[in-house]
Parts: structure tokens; C-alpha cells; sequence
């Protein structure tokens, strides 16, 4: 099951400067950045999300673009958008029984001022001490020591859309008596620029790069993206074609604790890609 989401109307609005609060109960997308929650998989304006976004932490969970089981509060006062939410993980615990009682914090909050029109600054949170399973071999329970920062700014005006992120943090195993195992210090951030050629044609170009761990040599990723999309009926009907150069990486190994089964393998050869994707939604 990927998501299901349940909503309740906590407060509906009776006048014109009150907004409707809402509880969600279930399992659904966390409220980490903008392009990780906020944008749809059928909307990007690249056919992968930024490299921050994509990265996953030892034990499944993300910086974005992930689900778990939780109740959130949301709403909207004025110019600012609201979430705030309690999860059993920060994306590891998705269709998944939690394995303790410690929880995750996870918050954002999104500004759009009145005076200048296209414009979005937000900022989001997340914490988490999350339990996963015994090990095979019946050794101790350990628990992932968790922490994500990010910010964000999005302004689209006319034909031009600009947008920005980053995320710091910090990732830690702990055994079940409390002691302190491998810790993970990652930070990333990208730029992207759009521009609509005509209504059917935009070309993107985005810079992006993460650092899995900077206390490991050489364990940062950067991607040059330059993107054209043809819209045949927007989003429900386009053509998308990426050309992608990767760098970096080399520091992503098995003897720095990225096992051959991680996301950092795919990391490790510089090249030159091209992408092509057709969409078609119903």
C-alpha cells in the first residue's frame, strides 16, 4: 500500500479571514521541502527529483519524497501554510509496523507574501529516534538517531520559474543500550531555472549536489541537468528529455558503510546521461 489518507475537518471556515484546519490520519508523503511533497511525480519539470530528495539514509528513510504511517495537523492563516505532524518514522517505518514506542516530529511551514506575486519561502523539519528490527542473527535491537533541516524558495512569474533548496543534518546508529555507532553529517542543496519557450515547450536547467557524508572523503554527488518538455495536454499528456552529467561519489563504499545494496553504488563512475520519458496520465 503506498498511501491512504483519511481527513477530518477540525475547524471549517465562517469567515473571510479564517481558513479550514484539518487533521489527516494514515499513511502519506511527510511534509519535508517543497519539491519532495508538494510537487506530484506527474508534475516534475525533470524526470528525477533532486539528488536530496532521492537519497535514503541506512535504514530506508529519506530527506523528502517518502511516506509513513502518522496524523498530521494542517491549515493555512493568512499567508502561511501549515503542517505539523507525528509519524513512526521518517520513511523507514512505510507499510510497516513500528518497533518501538519512539516517534518522529516532523513540521514545515510555507510563506506567500502579498506584495510579491509568484513568490513561496518555506522552511521544514524533521526529527526521529526510530527502532528497526532485531538483527538475523538475534543480536541487539538498534535504533536510527535522526535530524533534517531544510529551506526553500520558489518564484514563478510570467514564463520564468526559479526554485532553490537545501537540507542539513545528521544520522546516527545507536545500539540498544544508548551507545553511539557510525554518524552520517549530510548536506545538499539545488538550483533550477525554468523558462516557457511557447504554452507546449519549456527547457529547464537545474545544478545539484549532495554530500551522503562529510566526514567521508569524496562522498558528495553533483548533477548538471538540462531538460526540454513538450506538453501535448500538460502534465496528462507530455514528452520529457534529459541530458544529465555525474560527478562524484567515489567515497560512496562498502568499507565506509554504503553496502553494494545502497544508493551511493550508483554513484561511483562519472558519466554522461540521456533521459527520455513519456508521461500519459488518466
Amino acid at each position: 500500500l503506498q498511501e491512504i489518507q483519511l481527513s477530518y475537518l477540525l475547524r471549517k471556515a465562517t469567515a473571510p479571514s479564517q481558513n479550514n484546519i484539518y487533521v489527516d490520519f494514515g499513511q502519506f508523503k511527510l511534509p519535508i521541502g517543497y519539491e519532495g511533497d508538494l510537487v506530484s511525480s506527474g508534475a516534475l519539470p525533470l524526470i528525477e527529483r533532486a539528488l536530496l530528495f532521492r537519497a535514503r539514509d541506512v535504514n530506508g528513510g529519506g530527506n523528502g519524497d517518502v511516506r509513513d504511517t502518522g496524523i498530521q495537523l494542517r491549515g493555512t492563516q493568512g499567508q502561511f501554510d501549515y503542517r505539523l505532524g507525528i509519524f513512526n518514522g521518517l520513511g523507514e517505518r512505510q507499510n510497516a509496523q513500528a518497533q518501538g514506542d519512539p516517534k518522529a516530529i516532523v513540521a514545515r511551514l510555507l510563506y506567500r507574501p502579498k506584495g510579491i506575486d509568484g513568490l513561496q519561502l518555506g522552511a521544514s523539519f524533521g526529527r526521529g529516534n526510530t527502532r528497526v528490527a532485531p538483527t538475523t542473527s538475534g543480536g541487539a535491537t538498534t535504533r536510527f538517531d535522526r535530524e533534517i533541516y531544510n529551506a526553500f524558495a520558489v518564484y514563478k512569474k510570467d514564463k520564468w520559474t526559479f526554485q532553490g533548496e537545501y537540507v542539513t543534518g545528521k544520522g546516527q546508529n545507536l545500539t540498544a543500550t544508548g551507545a553511539a555507532g557510525r554518524e552520517r553529517d549530510f548536506q545538499g542543496y539545488y538550483a533550477h531555472a525554468g523558462y516557457l519557450f511557447s504554452p507546449k515547450i519549456e527547457g529547464v536547467l537545474r545544478y545539484d549536489t549532495f554530500n551522503f557524508d562529510r566526514n567521508i572523503s569524496d562522498a558528495a554527488v553533483k548533477e548538471i541537468s538540462a531538460g526540454l518538455n513538450y506538453f501535448i495536454k500538460g502534465n496528462n499528456a507530455k514528452i520529457q528529455a534529459n541530458i544529465v552529467r555525474v560527478q562524484g561519489g567515489r567515497g560512496l563504499t562498502s568499507a565506509n558503510g554504503f553496502g553494494s545494496g545502497s544508493q551511493g553504488q550508483g554513484f561511483q563512475n562519472d558519466r554522461t546521461e540521456l533521459r527520455l520519458q513519456g508521461q500519459v496520465g488518466f
